[in-house]
């Protein structure tokens, strides 16, 4: 987060193009397949996909036939996921709106946070606002499925400095990991040819 009174909040600010590029997902389709059976969801279930990001699960179960509709905070991430809705032919809808207030009823049997997109807030009050607000827009009855890294996995595989290439692009991470508050926080660089962001 940057420092000041009228900061913008980094995860304002991190998804948009260089997001992108250096976002990589090769268990896309076996996700789905889970969301799919353990959510039992079949052709007219009314899903939320929170934190639905550039339609990486909303397109593909949009597909299949689920009724999901997308929410997000980036513009960015809503223009690429209509971008990939629009070639599937399907009209599924997309939001952009808070996750820590969404501005649904209750209308949905479900709802999906997947790839690590909960605790994004420095606030344990926000964070539990976002539960508290899927909650607010499930059915009586209504599921919700929250995908997080293992903390142990996390540990065992913990590396403080990395950096990787993707199309030109250099990303560098420096890592840390907070034990009491059990917070994992990420210092990104990227590196092109205008320069370091």
């Amino acid at each position: 987060k940057k420092k000041g009174k009228n900061a913008t909040p980094w995860y304002e600010e991190y998804f948009g193009p260089d997001y992108l590029v250096i976002d990589e997902h090769k268990n896309t389709q076996k996700e789905v397949t889970f969301l799919r059976k353990v959510l039992r969801l079949k052709k007219g279930s009314k899903l939320l996909d929170v934190g639905c990001g550039y339609g990486r699960h909303t397109v593909p179960l949009a597909k299949y036939g689920v009724d999901v509709t997308g929410c997000d905070l980036s513009p960015h991430m809503l223009t690429e996921a209509q971008k990939k809705l629009k070639k599937t032919g399907k009209t599924n809808k997309l939001v952009r709106c808070d996750m820590r207030s969404l501005p649904f009823g209750k209308k949905f049997d479900f709802a999906c946070n997947m790839f690590n997109s909960f605790g994004y807030f420095e606030s344990e009050d926000d964070n539990f606002r976002v539960l508290k607000s899927i909650s607010d827009i499930l059915k009586p009855g209504g599921l919700f499925l929250l995908d997080l890294v293992n903390r142990d996995f996390l540990m065992r595989m913990f590396i403080e400095k990395d950096w990787f290439e993707k199309k030109g692009i250099y990303t560098l991470e420096k890592k840390w990991f907070d034990p009491i508050k059990n917070r994992s926080e990420i210092d990104v660089s990227v590196i092109d040819k205008a320069g370091k962001k």
